[in-house]
């Protein structure tokens, strides 16, 4: 199985690394570097670095950790390339009116979804993933 994922903060790493462990073949998209720039703005350089990784390259399977807008990214791209999509989310959105909205795209969006905050961490969210995706691990 060959997984892309994306997210902010150290877990996409982790979860890349438990899944590489398993056997299955897992990468990282770029994150997209934070400025001062309208949200819009780095949610479309998002959208372009997600394609630029996922371009041919036989991805059957994106994982996106958390919210904002690396996981939009790779959802919606996911969702335009036919790619499966998981989302690993908090059990509930934060209390910012556009993390609630990325949250429920993310919730939408995805053919499986998985509490991020599970006891086990990068591990655990590894193993469910290949059960779901039926790799072996």
């Amino acid at each position: 199985m060959r997984a892309l994922i994306a997210g902010a903060g150290e877990t996409p790493a982790e979860l890349a690394a438990a899944l590489r462990a398993r056997g299955a073949e897992a990468e990282v998209s770029p994150p997209v570097a934070a400025g001062a720039e309208r949200q819009v703005a780095r949610l479309a350089r998002a959208l372009v670095e997600f394609e630029r990784a996922a371009g041919g390259r036989g991805f059957e399977l994106a994982v996106a950790v958390g919210t904002g807008d690396e996981a939009i990214a790779l959802a919606l791209d996911a969702a335009k390339l036919g790619i499966p999509l998981v989302a690993c989310l908090p059990p509930e959105p934060g209390p910012d009116e556009l993390e609630r909205a990325e949250w429920r795209i993310l919730r939408e969006l995805a053919q499986e979804r998985l509490p991020l905050e599970e006891s086990g961490g990068a591990e655990a969210l590894a193993e469910r993933i290949l059960a779901w995706a039926g790799a072996p691990g």
